[in-house]
């Protein structure tokens, strides 16, 4: 896979859109002359022998970064989901453990608190 520098990406959408250098100059906010150093680097790297082939060639790679893009979501979403699952596990658990306590006097809470905080000192 070709990698571009973000300069070269901002040059890159620019060429894409059919703009011309000077005026992909005056949108990024560099010189004519950078913006040909840019699209020459690209044309060198993606070896094509001009904007019009790197435009292509960019074009032409465009199916594997959407696949690729696609599969990355796809893992996304189910991490998202193993994570929500978790989450609403542990909030179950939460709730049973406010109901039970609840269910306790104020004496015997406070004895189970008592105890928890034995256990932190002795640790």
């Amino acid at each position: 896979m070709i990698t571009v520098s973000p300069a070269e990406r901002r040059v890159l959408d620019g060429l894409l859109e059919g703009l011309s250098n000077k005026a992909i100059a005056n949108r990024v906010g560099c010189a004519e002359s950078t913006v040909k150093m840019h699209v020459q680097t690209m044309c060198r790297r993606f070896g094509v022998a001009n904007r019009t082939g790197l435009a292509l060639a960019v074009m032409d790679d465009l199916p594997r970064k959407i696949a690729s893009l696609t599969a990355r979501n796809a893992s996304l979403t189910e991490t998202n989901e193993r994570l929500r699952q978790a989450n609403l596990q542990q909030r179950t658990q939460i709730v049973t453990l406010e109901r039970a306590l609840s269910l306790l006097s104020p004496s015997a809470l406070a004895n189970v608190a008592q105890k928890d905080l034995t256990h932190v000192n002795a640790v």
